[in-house]
């Protein structure tokens, strides 16, 4: 058993759905930074609301950590997906890999990709020279297949791959080109490599599954589902809680 369980959201609206199939056993009082403590099937496990972007997320989940010293973090919520990637509006992705893709030195000669930054920004992890941050391997296994378990029969697909993160929202078929030509990405967001990175820094189990809400590229919003994402997101983040919580105990390593 991982020990305390945390789940970190960007927005209230992306764990709402998550709160309904939770029951909760305590709320944040007077400190609205707080995690709320909350339980599926007798399974306890927090819930935070990190804010959307990296710095927020850095900062907000720094207090988190500092609060209940988890054992797991899982990060869920929805993502932009490339068309490439096979997947639609509603399934759902895992990270094997979260990238932030403006780390690096630039390359007068090439400015695409970027040469690897001179030092790591996790210590002894080298590919962070390249913004490059590694969920467990293990929970990310477990992740899919409880995905797949919670959402089979739906018509949703579920793949696991890199997802990349972003400052600025993709909103052409250029960069959409350009990103997916360069990283081969499954998935785009503005949360992940900053959660990845914090839970490595601290040394503790990191998981990300998200679900498609729209397509990455030109911002047609009438062609988004983001209920249905969240819908998804969190159903399969309940299975995941289901796969791997127990009672809670101090984390240890």
């Amino acid at each position: 058993m991982p020990g305390k369980i945390l789940v970190a959201a960007a927005t209230r609206r992306e764990a709402a759905d998550l709160l309904e199939l939770s029951t909760v056993k305590q709320g944040r009082g007077s400190d609205r930074d707080a995690p709320v403590r909350v339980s599926i099937n007798s399974i306890p496990f927090y819930l935070g609301i990190t804010g959307i972007g990296s710095v927020n997320t850095a900062s907000r989940l720094t207090r988190f950590i500092e609060r209940i010293d988890p054992g797991l973090i899982i990060q869920t919520g929805i993502a932009g997906t490339f068309r490439e990637s096979g997947l639609d509006i509603g399934d759902v992705a895992v990270a094997d890999r979260e990238v932030y893709i403006h780390t690096g030195v630039e390359n007068p000669a090439s400015p695409y990709p970027l040469d690897p930054l001179p030092f790591p920004l996790v210590q002894d992890q080298k590919e962070t020279c390249r913004g490059v941050f590694h969920p467990d391997l293990n929970f990310s296994e477990t992740a899919q297949k409880s995905a797949e378990n919670a959402l089979a029969g739906a018509g949703v697909k579920v793949k696991k791959g890199l997802f990349i993160t972003v400052s600025t929202i993709t909103a052409s078929r250029e960069t959409e080109r350009l990103l997916y030509k360069l990283f081969t990405p499954l998935a785009e967001s503005m949360e992940g490599a900053a959660a990845a990175q914090t839970a490595n820094l601290y040394g503790i189990p990191f998981v990300e599954i998200r679900a498609v809400s729209n397509f990455v590229g030109i911002r047609d919003k009438s062609r988004w589902n983001i209920p249905r994402a969240c819908r998804n997101a969190c159903s399969a983040c309940a299975e995941v809680i289901r796969s791997v919580g127990g009672p809670e105990s101090p984390r240890t390593g």
